[in-house]
């Protein structure tokens, strides 16, 4: 007698167990995404650094000499616009032709147009020794002269130049005329970092105060009817 071997169809994965096991493969990516979350939140977060303008190059330029002209009155620092682009807690660097990137996790240490003012501030107070400088309007005598400051640019390029560009005004009391120039200063950056930009600007900035201080220092003294006033 000849045994014939019968064919047993293949058993279907019923609906059910279906799934179960799509419902296990969602499981194991939804633990895996979540292992992952938590192996990063668990990581060193970016450290935040923070920059100061500062005014220690004001104190290596000769102080004008006040026999020679030398201004002994008031005088008013008012930086009266910087760059909407620059104005905020982060720095800005340039990485290219009309593109430039903020820096999250490097910012000013204080309001940037608070510290341009007290640098050219002090730079001014070394070059003018007999002067009263200030920021916030405080006077000491009736004789004074407003500094009216706008920065046109400060901002540092891929290509490691640091430029400033700024113009200024001097008004004495009681005068309705004012004198005033332009600056454009460029410095080469020894490293391209925020902290070598932080530091060109800073040189700008007191080179900036000494030439404004010579010219206040070269200008006529008041006439006798506005000493007065």
């Amino acid at each position: 007698m000849i045994m014939r071997k019968r064919k047993m169809p293949l058993t279907a994965v019923p609906p059910a167990a279906q799934g179960l096991v799509a419902f296990r493969s969602r499981s194991a990516a939804a633990l895996a995404i979540a292992l992952a979350m938590l192996l990063a939140g668990c990581a060193t977060p970016p450290q935040e650094h923070y920059f100061l303008l500062e005014s220690a190059e004001a104190t290596s330029g000769a102080a004008v000499d006040a026999a020679a002209g030398g201004y002994a009155g008031d005088l008013l620092v008012n930086v009266a616009a910087i760059p909407e682009s620059i104005d905020r807690p982060q720095l800005v660097l340039r990485r290219g032709p009309n593109e430039a990137g903020v820096l999250e996790f490097d910012r000013w240490a204080e309001p940037v147009r608070g510290g341009i003012a007290r640098v050219l501030a002090e730079g001014l107070g070394h070059a003018l020794p007999g002067a009263w400088v200030s920021t916030s309007g405080l006077r000491r005598s009736g004789e004074s002269i407003n500094l009216g400051v706008s920065i046109d640019a400060m901002e540092a390029s891929p290509e490691g130049d640091a430029r400033l560009a700024m113009a200024w005004t001097l008004r004495r009391n009681g005068e309705e005329t004012a004198s005033g120039g332009r600056l454009e200063l460029h410095r080469h950056l020894a490293a391209t970092t925020p902290a070598a930009a932080v530091a060109a600007w800073s040189s700008e900035l007191a080179e900036a105060a000494r030439d404004i201080a010579q010219a206040i220092a070269a200008a006529p003294a008041p006439s006798q009817d506005h000493k007065g006033a």
